[in-house]
């Protein structure tokens, strides 16, 4: 029971640690642009701190480093869609507001679940139906308000970003379940640099 405990609270502790980086790193991201850092010392860097806390975790929870063979494929491209992701979230906010482009990248969840329901392996109610169609209406009305001020090249890039998220978490889930989300995104992070 008190592994149970302890292992909540490594989760607990990680989920604030994401959740605060989701909001973070884009403006955090926006910030160092105008003060001259260029997209690829910054992915770099990304890529570092990742591997540094992710190593650090797998460290402190006494989890092993090693990935099997028959994922290293796998984590190999979805670390390459990782880079690509960020790259195109990053391309994004120099088009538009970093809210729109967090926004569009948040759709993951919904695309990852009608994808899931037109394999037959999630069912999507009536109710989440109209509550993915109210939000891409409110969406389009966001994006297509006022098309003189809103960069459809900021808004396509930032859906190439959704998409990227979206195969990121089909082609690792398999990895995610066998060796755990820590080690998969060490890995994410790794390929990275």
């Amino acid at each position: 029971m008190v592994k149970k405990k302890n292992g909540d609270s490594v989760g607990i502790i990680l989920v604030l640690i994401s959740s605060l980086s989701v909001a973070f790193l884009p403006n955090s991201a926006k910030l160092v642009f105008s003060n001259g850092v260029n997209a690829s010392t910054l992915l770099f860097a990304r890529a570092v701190l990742g591997v540094t806390l992710l190593g650090l975790i797998l460290l402190v929870t006494k989890n092993s480093f090693s990935l099997p063979r028959h994922l290293i494929f796998p984590s190999l491209i979805s670390g390459l869609l990782a880079l690509a992701m960020i790259a195109t979230l990053y391309e994004a906010i120099g088009y538009i507001n970093v809210g729109l482009s967090i926004l569009i990248l948040s759709l993951n969840p919904v695309l990852i679940a009608v994808y899931s329901h037109v394999r037959g392996t999630y069912f999507i109610s009536l109710r989440q139906s109209f509550c993915i169609f109210f939000m891409i209406i409110g969406l389009a009305l966001l994006v297509l308000g006022d098309v003189n001020k809103i960069s459809i090249y900021g808004v396509l890039i930032s859906f190439i970003s959704t998409f990227c998220a979206v195969l990121i978490t089909l082609i690792s889930s398999k990895s995610t379940n066998k060796i755990g989300s820590t080690r998969t995104n060490f890995y994410l992070n790794l390929w990275g640099l």
